[in-house]
């Protein structure tokens, strides 16, 4: 037989009014007295107010709920009241979904994201907002204006909102589309000149990402005709708006050591790469790369091995090619 008890009533009224001490007083005493509808209740007051460790116990104890399965996904996702385990919160949730609890697919959401683990995202907040979920609905919207974790379906809307947003000056959206062309992603064919004409408009607000990429088209590009002195240009443009922007700095070295767009100077090299060595792995690959090179006194075996290790243990993809090949 059921039990419904004032208790439960009195504490529907204590959570409503976020009297979270209160509602979860009641709540235990509803189920001290047999009403099963406290359990998730419980569960849910312990958590708002702060006492994690009991919401973990209570949910550990009635894990055959589906909603404490959730509360205590939540809780391993969150490491409240319990270690971090994003691993345990995935089967927590997933088992909660399969038994049709809505909430469970949010959060399985929300859990995804944390994971960096963005097409699993969208998948489990397209489910929610399928199901109704105002949240999820919301939270759907903003991946697709983000083209976060988003199926080539949704390709060509994400695009239309982000040259939207570009065409009313927006530098952030002005690069992502010009990166977009650039290299040919969610869904667009690679286009330097498209590429160009939107990292110019946001290099005029001073992004440094698209002063370098500039760069790196005009040095590289099988598209439009290069041009390395205009890529220095942009290299040193972007050096001179953010002295540490350390993409540029080796950019910039590497034409030096190489003569190309600028007349050769390795100590400019030297100089340049020295002032990021700290801030990226790949300078000190390419500060190896210069003490191999056995010009102007740059043949230095022990300083080329001192960088490429230090280059490689910091996890430079370049330094370990450079270790592949023998260089």
């Amino acid at each position: 037989r059921m039990v419904h008890s004032l208790h439960f009533d009195e504490g529907q009224s204590w959570y409503k009014a976020s009297q979270f001490a209160k509602a979860l007083e009641s709540f235990q005493n509803a189920l001290g007295v047999g009403d099963e509808r406290a359990i998730p209740k419980v569960a849910l007051a312990a958590y708002q107010n702060g006492n994690f460790k009991l919401c973990v116990d209570h949910c550990q104890k009635y894990i055959q709920h589906a909603d404490c399965k959730v509360i205590l996904g939540v809780c391993y996702y969150s490491g409240s009241g319990v270690a971090e385990n994003f691993e345990k919160s995935e089967r927590l949730l997933k088992g909660a979904a399969s038994e049709g609890h809505r909430l469970a697919k949010l959060n399985l959401s929300i859990l995804f994201n944390a994971m960096e683990k963005y097409e699993e995202e969208y998948f489990w907040c397209n489910e929610a907002a399928i199901d109704g979920n105002v949240s999820a609905i919301a939270r759907l919207k903003e991946m697709v204006s983000n083209g976060r974790g988003i199926p080539p379906y949704r390709y060509a809307e994400y695009i239309e909102i982000l040259q939207e947003k570009a065409s009313s000056n927006c530098s952030v959206s002005q690069f992502k589309l010009a990166s977009y062309y650039h290299y040919g992603q969610f869904g667009l064919s690679v286009d330097h000149k498209e590429a160009i004409r939107w990292y110019e408009k946001s290099a005029q607000q001073n992004n440094v990402n698209a002063m370098n990429n500039l760069g790196t088209i005009y040095e590289r590009s099988d598209q439009v005709p290069r041009d390395e002195t205009l890529a220095a240009k942009y290299y040193t443009e972007a050096i001179k708006a953010n002295p540490t922007f350390a993409p540029a700095a080796i950019n910039l070295a590497d034409l030096y050591m190489k003569g190309l767009g600028v007349n050769k100077d390795l100590s400019e090299a030297l100089r340049l790469l020295q002032s990021v060595e700290s801030l990226d792995p790949d300078a000190k690959a390419a500060l190896a790369r210069l003490y191999a090179s056995g010009e102007e006194g740059f043949n230095d075996p022990a300083k080329v091995q001192e960088y490429q290790k230090a280059a490689a243990d910091a996890g430079s993809i370049v330094a370990l090619r450079d270790l592949a090949q023998g260089a």
